[in-house]
């Protein structure tokens, strides 16, 4: 999945979990059987083009995104367009990445050089969305605890998460603030993201697909990012609830 926006000069690719040249990635799945990577589905959400990603105990499906890309204090919004076909009490959307001192990536916490810290994730906890947060010496963590907005199946949805840079944390459902919680993490040195896939959670079944993962680093004025959801919702004939 390759950046072709001609204005970013850092380009921000993911590669699939077959990918096998060590330079960029190699996973090493730890006794999971398929780890070939998400599936194109042409005719997606509202007939758009979309991944398919389908995970279960003996199967791995997901895309890592470069590990040469980090931020650590910026602001972050990412805006996703997805839908869920099937989960079970705890499904993924993404969340960081871990990684061996050579580089490669591992689903086994012992093996990995950062001990897979500081956690950041997004996963459906009993069909509600969480958006999670951790310093790096893990001696804070900020969740957005969602108890008013459960994610139905076969619906598609805009999904927006949110950090401003030790203020709060958000989750947007269809362009409405559904859950937000103060954080004062300071510096995070997050590094890469993988989508589709818990780094540790190899028990996860889950599957969803996914036509929109849009990322945001510094500050974006509300205008902005209604501007966005605006754009989604009429390319994917979403209703937003604001």
């Amino acid at each position: 999945w390759f950046d072709r926006n001609p204005q970013q000069f850092t380009k921000i690719n993911a590669f699939g979990a077959q990918n096998s040249n060590k330079e960029k990635f190699n996973y090493d799945p730890n006794n999971i059987i398929d780890d070939s990577g998400p599936i194109f589905v042409a005719k997606g959400i509202a007939g758009l083009p979309s991944l398919n990603f389908n995970n279960t105990n003996s199967s791995a499906k997901f895309l890592v995104v470069d590990p040469s890309f980090k931020f650590s204090k910026d602001d972050i919004t990412i805006f996703t367009v997805l839908k869920f076909k099937n989960f079970e009490n705890n499904a993924v959307i993404f969340d960081r990445v871990c990684l061996k001192n050579s580089g490669e990536v591992t689903s086994d916490s012992s093996l990995a050089v950062n001990e897979c810290n500081p956690q950041f994730s997004v996963r459906l906890v009993l069909g509600y969305p969480n958006l999670f947060m951790q310093n790096d010496d893990k001696s804070l963590s900020k969740s957005t605890a969602n108890t008013s907005f459960q994610i139905k199946k076969d619906v598609p949805y805009i999904l927006t998460f949110e950090r401003i840079f030790n203020q709060s944390i958000g989750l947007y459902q269809n362009g409405k603030l559904v859950s937000s919680t103060p954080e004062n993490l300071g510096e995070i040195n997050f590094s890469p993201i993988k989508i589709g896939r818990g780094a540790t959670d190899l028990n996860v079944n889950s599957e969803f697909d996914l036509s929109e993962f849009i990322m945001v680093y510094g500050k974006l004025k509300n205008e902005h990012k209604i501007e966005i959801e605006n754009y989604l919702a009429k390319k994917y004939s979403i209703k937003l609830e604001r």
